[in-house]
This record gives C-alpha cells, structure tokens and sequence, in this order.
C-alpha cells in the first residue's frame, strides 16, 4: 500500500478527495481496496494470477531492509500524488492500465517480504 507511506499532511491520501465511477471516495482507499475491488476477482484467484516471483526475486526482496520498503512506496506514492489532483474524477479504467502492473507488484512484495519476515521470526 504505497500511500501508507504519503504524506502526513493528507493522512496519506485520505483527504484528496475523487470520485472513482461518480462515487465520492478519496485516493488511499482506491489504493486500500478499490483498484483490487475492480479485477472482480476473489483473493485466492487473484493470488494464483499474480504469485510468481522467481527465486532470485524473493531472495532479493526477502534480504533488502525495512527501510528500503518504506523508500520504494514512498517512491511509489509520489508518483501516484502526481497523476491525481483533489477533486479529480478517477477515468478508472485508464488509471487500471497505468497502475495495475505496480499494484501487482506490490501485493506480491508485501506477500513475500512479510513471508521472510515471520520465517525470521519463528525459524
């Protein structure tokens, strides 16, 4: 969720207000739910359609720190601030074929990292 890391001022994306399909919402939550919401896919096809890191992948995920985490979503949420302003009307299928590729990625990531994670944790 790249805007867990945005900006402490609009609560990470809380207060830019959109609307996504006429629908008053605001961009943390089309980060949160909405953009995976609209692939009308359950979890475990979603899982099965985007969980396919290569090995060197998840070594390499696995091993980066916390802090290169944050650094990459920070990243990631500058890049999405700048392609919205407040009160924008979202042509979500546009911002589906921009961002769904990075979204993917990111749930991937989360899956892996927090996998190597709790590996740690409980051996």
């Amino acid at each position: 969720q790249p805007m867990h890391t945005g900006h402490l001022s609009d609560k990470g994306g809380n207060d830019v207000k959109l609307k996504w399909f006429d629908k008053d919402t605001n961009l943390h939550s089309i980060w949160d739910s909405q953009l995976i919401d609209f692939q009308q896919l359950s979890y475990t096809e979603y899982v099965s359609w985007i969980n396919h890191p290569t090995v060197a992948q998840i070594k390499d995920w696995q091993k980066s720190p916390v802090s290169q985490w944050l650094l990459e979503s920070n990243h990631l949420a500058a890049k999405i601030y700048a392609g919205v302003k407040d009160t924008d009307k979202v042509n979500v299928y546009r911002y589906n074929f921009e961002y769904i590729g990075t979204l993917n990625d990111q749930l991937v990531k989360g899956g892996v990292r927090l996998a190597g994670l709790l590996n740690q944790i409980f051996g």
